[in-house]
């Protein structure tokens, strides 16, 4: 069960990547389909396996030969360490399904921040969501306490961000 595990989160991680660089451009993260961002040539499925084509292709496009970014594995292999390590811990079962999908996302608002020093709104709110549908459904004899840690943690933030004037950005407060 665990290679299962570990080759969906491969595949996750591949789609991760997608919106990691369409995200933060504002373009669509399924049209057009997989494509070269230099040479514009819609990618086939065997340059589409996880970190296998990356290695195959010496990190560089079928096509045109420019590099990939080494990005591209390491987000594919870093989802399926975190996602193995949920599932050791959890087992199959709802709350890892949960925690999966939610580091998936941290791990996307983690590049794009790296990048780009923004935090995606529409990740945000994902998370957010998932979040409230997994305190209402699992765990919501500790609401309260989320809520308090909502007020407390984002107060903290807030301040920070006052104080220092701008150096820590609104979706650090988010």
């Amino acid at each position: 069960m665990a290679v299962l595990v570990i080759i969906l989160a491969l595949l996750i991680g591949s789609f991760l990547n997608v919106v990691i660089y369409r995200v933060p451009r504002g373009k669509s993260v399924v049209f057009p389909p997989s494509h070269c961002p230099k040479c514009n040539n819609q990618l086939k499925w065997h340059h589409l396996i996880p970190v296998l084509s990356f290695i195959l292709n010496r990190g560089r496009c079928s096509y045109c030969r420019n590099k990939i970014s080494f990005q591209y594995p390491l987000v594919e292999i870093l989802n399926s360490i975190l996602w193995l390590f949920l599932f050791l811990k959890l087992g199959l079962s709802l709350n890892y399904l949960f925690f999966s999908l939610l580091s998936s996302i941290l791990l996307a608002m983690s590049f794009i921040d790296l990048e780009h020093t923004i935090i995606p709104d529409g990740l945000n709110l994902i998370g957010i969501i998932l979040g409230l549908i997994y305190k209402f459904s699992f765990n919501y004899t500790a609401l309260g306490n989320s809520f308090l840690g909502l007020i407390v943690g984002g107060g903290i933030f807030l301040l920070i961000a006052l104080v220092t004037r701008g150096a820590m950005g609104g979706g650090d407060i988010k």
